[in-house]
């Protein structure tokens, strides 16, 4: 119930004593001191983050008017931190088994990475991570990894079949442009230049 700006002091002399080298809060809204709306609140809460001069991770909840985009609360929340990561769950039948994927939103320092699928199994006693089913976070896929996903089972498609086997929501200047890049690359190959029919290469990566 401490606002994490109260708490600097007595966190730099533990970091100091200890040798402490990452912070991680959870969560944000009550480590802010105030209301996660308001600017002053985002502003105060990364300037007590600076002030311990070490690196840190901040466990935030999600605005639902933004297709899981951006943090809950103020523009702050999304235009001072380095790094954004947003995590999305769906429980399988069977309860013990949760999809996850993880979608990088934000880098000050750099590309984004791709997003990345896992599966956790909460057994008796363990939980145990493991490769998850990047098929669930179809749309949250660059529109090139999708069109490599769809291509790589080694069937010959039309820009046409591509968008009625999975990319229907694609506009066809995007998918054009998308399509241009792999050809480019070598990773889309025409096998009829009349019918505009297009395979993915075995064996490329």
């Amino acid at each position: 119930g401490i606002p994490l700006i109260d708490l600097v002091p007595s966190l730099k002399k533990l970091i100091k004593r200890d040798g402490y080298d990452l912070i991680v809060v959870d969560s944000a809204a009550p480590a802010c001191g105030g209301e996660p709306e308001k600017a002053e609140s985002a502003t105060r809460y990364f300037n007590a983050l600076s002030k311990l001069g070490i690196a840190s991770l901040t466990i935030a909840h999600e605005t639902k008017l933004e297709n899981h985009a951006y943090p809950f609360g103020s523009v702050f929340w999304w235009n001072l931190p380095r790094n954004i990561w947003n995590v999305q769950s769906e429980k399988e039948e069977d309860d013990r088994i949760t999809q996850m994927g993880i979608f990088h939103r934000k880098c000050n320092n750099g590309a984004l990475h791709r997003p990345i699928a896992t599966k956790l199994f909460f057994g008796e006693g363990f939980i145990d991570l493991g490769f998850g089913d990047s098929g669930l976070w179809e749309k949250e896929m660059s529109v090139t990894s999708r069109i490599v996903r769809l291509m790589k089972d080694g069937v010959e498609r039309t820009k046409q079949g591509m968008k009625r086997d999975g990319l229907n929501d694609v506009e066809d200047n995007t998918l054009d442009q998308a399509t241009k890049r792999l050809r480019r690359s070598g990773k889309m190959v025409c096998v009829d230049e009349k019918l505009g029919m297009w395979v993915y290469p075995q064996g490329t990566q």
